[in-house]
């Protein structure tokens, strides 16, 4: 059962850090509209926080 927590939380951390990697991207491109760009911070706001606990 560890093992499957620690696989999570690894594919987490990755997620964020994919969608983290995208607003980067989105901001100096502009490609994403600001409603977009805010669900996806909404996004990575919601696994920090996931992960804290």
């Amino acid at each position: 059962m560890l093992e499957l927590i620690e696989e999570m939380t690894e594919r987490l951390e990755n997620l964020k850090a994919e969608i983290e990697e995208i607003l980067m991207d989105a901001d100096m491109n502009n490609f994403l509209t600001q409603e977009a760009m805010d669900k996806l911070q909404e996004a990575v706001h919601a696994i920090e926080t996931f992960l804290e606990d």
